[in-house]
């Protein structure tokens, strides 16, 4: 009876030691179950060497939160609390509040949010934490906090998930001056953010230089921000000397506000702008730099880590170090809709295609052309296309089909169609 019990009531859990089996199953020798149902390998995984972590295979877990659910309906939701308190009281945050919310004590899971939100997502750029707790909250205690629906807003758009930012947060006064001002800050920052992100880079950066002018002597990490994304527009511009003069100004404010994730993003637009320049050994210095500490700071698979191999990628590609650029690029591409910014994807796109292109495989290097083109067109992304198309027009040049290249550039509807090419 005590195995059958300890089964069904650990089955609210995602992952089980002995301490934590004891306090949700009330079964004192949880540790001689663990330690007897992992000598004969039943149903279990290992999840750390010192075997102190383990967690029930996938079917098995599915298998007895249904039978649990059907034995005893009323328990699921106070096994539940009591797992979410025992994380809570040893600090892990993020595992208590997914409890609190399996358990729907939403007020509770809701503090806990709104007190690490920026820091989770704006500092770290942990998106896909968000999302999951969004994703059980209801939409009311969305509503009622702004700081949360600020966060959640940042994180559609750096997630690319635009029409449902367009929905900005209301504006609201909240609790005080300081709160509305702190509001107002993020809404107007997350409207250029948008535009940036969407390709409107002329109207990203006048929204940047009138905060920066209205906001002179704001908050570091939304200051930082704000400089990273006039960077991000003047690079689009094609102004490369202001965009390293406001990169380097936001890197300093995002670096002395903590925020890790901003340090990264400054650094790649630095690093683009010294491609875009011909210095290219000196971008691949900054970005292996950069690479080193976000590996160090957010982990090898964090999405900074991802961002700065896909500038990498671009680098040794432009110096023809292929294979290595290869390798970069296959370990950041998945990444591209995570990023946002519209030059992310050109150069994950471009560079892969051009890559396969090198090894002779033109017919899916043109493939990612179109998958490049399909994926500007689902995302609503001004100008996106317009290189994209640039490059089949010069693929189909190469390729001797002067006619076909003729009457692309003519279905697009670029100027002088007629002229020779």
């Amino acid at each position: 009876p005590d195995i059958q019990n300890f089964f069904l009531r650990t089955s609210v859990l995602h992952r089980l030691n002995a301490e934590l089996c004891a306090e949700v199953a009330g079964i004192p020798d949880s540790e001689a179950i663990l330690e007897q149902l992992s000598n004969e390998g039943l149903f279990l995984f290992e999840l750390d060497r010192k075997r102190q972590w383990f967690r029930y295979h996938h079917l098995f877990g599915e298998f007895l939160l249904s039978e649990f659910r059907s034995r005893e309906p009323g328990r699921h939701r106070d096994l539940s609390l009591k797992a979410a308190n025992w994380f809570a009281g040893r600090g892990n945050l993020h595992e208590a509040i997914d409890y609190y919310l399996q358990a729907e004590e939403f007020e509770t899971a809701v503090k806990h949010i709104v007190a690490d939100v920026s820091r989770i997502v704006q500092y770290e750029g942990n998106h896909e934490v968000l999302l999951r707790w969004v994703e059980k909250l209801p939409q009311r205690y969305l509503r009622a906090e702004p700081k949360l629906a600020i966060c959640y807003a940042w994180t559609l758009i750096f997630t690319r998930n635009l029409d449902q930012a367009d929905h900005l947060p209301a504006e609201d006064a909240g609790d005080g001056d300081r709160q509305y001002d702190w509001i107002r800050w993020n809404i107007d920052m997350l409207d250029a953010t948008h535009d940036v992100m969407c390709g409107k880079v002329l109207s990203a950066r006048d929204k940047t230089e009138r905060w920066l002018n209205v906001w002179p002597d704001g908050p570091l990490f939304e200051k930082g921000v704000v400089l990273g994304v006039n960077g991000a527009a003047c690079i689009q511009t094609l102004d490369f000397k202001a965009a390293r003069r406001v990169l380097r100004d936001g890197k300093i404010a995002l670096g002395d506000s903590e925020a890790e994730y901003g340090v990264t993003w400054t650094s790649f637009l630095y690093a683009l702008v010294l491609i875009r320049q011909g210095q290219i050994r000196e971008s691949k210095h900054l970005l292996k730099a950069s690479l080193q500490g976000a590996n160090r700071i957010m982990g090898s698979h964090s999405l900074a880590s991802a961002l700065l191999k896909l500038g990498l990628a671009y680098a040794c590609y432009e110096t023809n170090d292929l294979e290595e650029a290869a390798e970069y690029l296959d370990k950041s591409f998945f990444s591209i809709e995570e990023h946002g910014l519209v030059d992310t994807a050109h150069i994950a796109f471009l560079t892969k295609s051009r890559l396969l292109l090198r090894e002779g495989r033109a017919a899916e290097s043109m493939t990612v052309l179109y998958d490049a083109e399909g994926f500007g067109q689902r995302l609503h992304l001004f100008h996106y296309g317009t290189t994209i198309v640039v490059e089949r027009i010069r693929r189909l040049i190469l390729d001797g089909r002067t006619d076909d290249a003729r009457e692309l550039f003519a279905e697009y509807g670029f100027p002088d169609a007629d002229t020779d090419t």
